[in-house]
């Protein structure tokens, strides 16, 4: 049994080692290509199964050999490892590299924005990606696979035909400041709170709440951890304000939402929240003047979502009733699953007390132009006109 668990990982190790050259296979321009020296030392480094047959430590990081070469580097050879500078530093090139490339390619409108997989295939593991934990630490080949991997199978959320489900308080607070609405509220009411990760676009996780009451925060969280805020600092310590927050001093999401807004200014905030509004408006007349969609509600929109149904030709002529409904309660789900195994755009649809499945579209993106828009109608009129 021991022996089978040695080979097994032998095997795996041994096949890391060119991981680096499937890669570059694979992801071309992902990373560097390696030199013939480096190549004929990876053929000895395949050979030498000796080398690889227990533990990690044949695989150490030389700074001096192969800076790209990840498949013989782990996390232990990245800072604060004595020499690890140059690693950190080409690992942490290659993770942005990734990422640049997938922002960029969900700004394609040719790319899909999902590339789908049914669950059982996913959960009986694609070639090359596993979410077994294993004994041995994986090289940072690897887990760059991996970060291709996850990126490659997830829904691209920030695709500019993805029109999902998304919170509107911040047209409702007047960032947009042509749509300011006036709430009258509770007198008890001391806060409100809202999601700048939702319409606002901060990167998750930021979440705000704002009190009438000055200090009011602090008397709620603050517990006077002298190991924490000594009261005794050679400075004002009234600007510890650790202790007004559940978070103590981990101020990462006010400080999101904050260099957001000193790169984007109110003025910028405005103009993407009305973007948003004139994009539902524009769908909104769009299909008006169609007859094989019907709005759910007649009024225009009042923030960016829009609701429809999509009325296959045999429904265009059957009039609103229970036989009706029972057919068009089943249409919203059948294109939804097209449009997924499609992968080109994403809506999402839901029914609502007495009325059946419908779309409902939300606009969030500030990269949606009229042009996705009008792919929207024509996708969903594609996938389903023979239904």
């Amino acid at each position: 049994m021991q022996y089978d668990k040695t080979l097994r990982k032998i095997k795996k190790l041994s096949s890391n080692v060119y991981y680096a050259v499937a890669s570059y296979q694979m992801f071309p321009g992902a990373i560097m290509e390696l030199s013939q020296a480096d190549r004929q030392h990876l053929d000895k480094s395949k050979q030498d199964t000796g080398s690889l047959g227990n533990t990690n430590d044949g695989l150490k990081y030389d700074s001096g050999r192969i800076a790209h070469d990840f498949s013989c580097i782990h996390s232990k050879d990245l800072l604060p490892a004595v020499g690890g500078e140059e690693a950190t530093k080409h690992f942490l090139q290659e993770l942005v590299n990734i990422l640049l490339a997938y922002i960029s390619k969900s700004l394609k409108r040719s790319s899909k924005v999902l590339d789908f997989h049914y669950p059982h295939q996913l959960k009986e593991g694609l070639e090359g990606f596993s979410l077994e934990l294993p004994d041995q630490p994986d090289n940072l080949e690897q887990l760059l696979v991996d970060c291709r991997d996850t990126l490659k199978y997830g829904v691209k959320t920030g695709h500019i035909r993805i029109h999902y489900s998304i919170k509107k308080s911040a047209s409702v607070l007047g960032i947009g400041s042509e749509n300011v609405i006036v709430v009258r509220c509770d007198k008890r009411a001391h806060s409100v709170t809202w999601n700048p990760h939702k319409m606002m676009g901060v990167p998750l996780q930021c979440s705000t709440i704002l009190v009438k009451r000055k200090g009011l925060l602090q008397e709620c969280n603050q517990l006077c951890a002298e190991y924490l805020f000594q009261p005794d600092k050679h400075y004002d310590v009234s600007y510890d304000t650790g202790d007004k927050t559940i978070q103590c001093g981990r101020h990462v999401d006010v400080f999101k939402l904050w260099l957001m807004w000193k790169a984007k200014g109110s003025e910028g905030f405005e103009a993407q929240i009305n973007h948003c509004l004139e994009n539902a408006e524009y769908l909104y007349y769009k299909l008006k003047r169609r007859t094989d969609f019907q709005l759910v509600f007649k009024g225009k929109p009042e923030h960016s979502n829009v609701c429809f149904w999509y009325l296959p030709k045999r429904l265009q002529n059957i009039s609103p009733g229970p036989e009706r409904d029972r057919e068009l309660h089943m249409v919203a789900p059948q294109i939804k699953t097209k449009m997924m195994e499609e992968g080109f755009t994403m809506i999402g649809y839901q029914p609502l007390e007495d009325k059946v499945n419908f779309f409902r579209c939300v606009f969030s993106n500030p990269a949606t132009q009229r042009e996705d828009v009008d792919f929207l109608i024509d996708e969903i009129a594609r996938l389903g006109c023979e239904l």
